[in-house]
């Protein structure tokens, strides 16, 4: 048995709905029903014993719950929510009339066995009960599929707490880490180098540089302990570092970012943009390129995000299954997958005109809302 994205499984039933489960419960409906059949005879001047009053509808209920394990299998195979719901609510009520009929048919087996007069043929007995109880028999199909969907909400519910739980861990993981992997210690000894150098030669520069390294690790250690931040403050962050960069390496590199108007109110998993464009600094500048260029490019394409890094280095291996992905990548890359599913694109290439490039695209996300996990249904 294997588990859906949604964290639903996909087959069987839930823990929540067991064979147990389902037969105590359709029995508890069962004596409710007998001693309304049997209070409603008596006032109406037909008294029926007890046991024949339990004897009618007992069996009938627990065809149903027979058939209810089948009937939850289809609440969750065609919800009655999302695109096409209104075909898959056309669907159901054709499964809600079939239900009814292979009840009713089930019962019949019973049906000779009871001691009371077979005054009339199967087909005329099928029409009478259709005419006068199809309607009221079919609402029991609608109240086990709402059930199944009920269960359904519950378990995404369990499946996105469960999922923020790992994300909080592993953002947690990567403000601890900020320092060593993805700012990198050599990152940290260079810079404090360079403004060692420009403490002679520029001491405003040097002054600069160090209050942006200030702004920066004072950034990065006090994000507060949520996966999704407004992209504003992912901005912020990375305009510190490119700040940084531009004191440290003057007119041997360029960094261009654009970002888009409509694109600022989206929301982006947090520390995500740093570590990619450092990748790209590194692969420019340690190629020896006089001129090392990264470009950042953030827009919205419909309703994604779709940010891009370019820089001018030597590029990845042109053999694409054998791409070189250093931690901070593969950081990002399985950070993007548990939070998004198969709903994020994080793509690795060598540019035609020479550099890499880093493409990621994401759902979009309104700023302040909460973050909701990709991987429900198609959502």
């Amino acid at each position: 048995m294997t588990d859906s994205p949604n964290g639903i499984s996909a087959g069987g039933m839930r823990p929540g709905f067991t064979a147990r489960r389902i037969f105590v419960g359709w029995t508890l409906f069962g004596c409710v029903s007998s001693l309304q059949e049997v209070l409603s005879a008596s006032i109406h001047g037909y008294p029926i014993p007890l046991w024949m009053g339990f004897a009618l509808d007992m069996p009938k209920v627990w065809i149903w719950a027979a058939m209810s394990p089948l009937i939850l299998r289809l609440a969750r195979r065609y919800p009655l929510h999302g695109p096409g719901w209104p075909a898959r609510l056309l669907l159901h009520t054709v499964l809600s009339a079939l239900f009814v009929l292979v009840g009713y048919l089930a019962f019949e087996i019973y049906y000779p066995w009871f001691p009371w007069p077979v005054d009339q043929p199967l087909m005329a007995r099928t029409l009478r009960f259709f005419a006068l109880s199809a309607v009221t028999d079919s609402l029991l199909y609608w109240v086990v599929l709402a059930f199944g969907h009920v269960e359904q909400e519950a378990a995404r519910a369990v499946a996105r707490e469960r999922r923020a739980t790992v994300l909080e861990e592993q953002l947690s993981r990567a403000r601890l880490d900020a320092l060593t992997v993805r700012l990198q210690p050599h990152f940290l000894f260079n810079t404090l180098h360079a403004i060692s150098t420009l403490v002679l030669e520029s001491p405003r520069n040097a002054n600069r540089m160090i209050t942006r390294l200030s702004d920066m690790l004072r950034l990065t250690l006090s994000r507060t302990r949520t996966p999704f931040v407004p992209l504003h403050q992912e901005l912020e962050l990375l305009e510190h570092y490119i700040a940084i960069q531009d004191l440290r390496f003057g007119d041997h590199l360029s960094i261009n970012l654009t970002v888009a108007g409509d694109a600022t109110s989206a929301t982006v998993p947090a520390l995500l943009l740093q570590p990619i464009v450092e990748n790209a600094v590194r692969h420019a500048i340690g190629a020896g390129n006089p001129e090392a260029r990264v470009d950042i490019e953030i827009r919205r394409v419909g309703d994604r995000l779709r940010l891009e890094v370019h820089d001018n280095g030597p590029g990845f291996k042109r053999d694409m299954a054998g791409l070189e992905e250093g931690e901070g990548l593969r950081n990002t890359r399985a950070r993007l997958r548990e939070a998004y599913g198969e709903h994020q694109l994080f793509a690795l290439a060598d540019r035609p005109e020479g550099g890499a490039s880093v493409t990621i695209e994401l759902p979009i996300e309104v700023s302040g809302s909460e973050a909701r996990m990709m991987n429900d249904n198609g959502e």
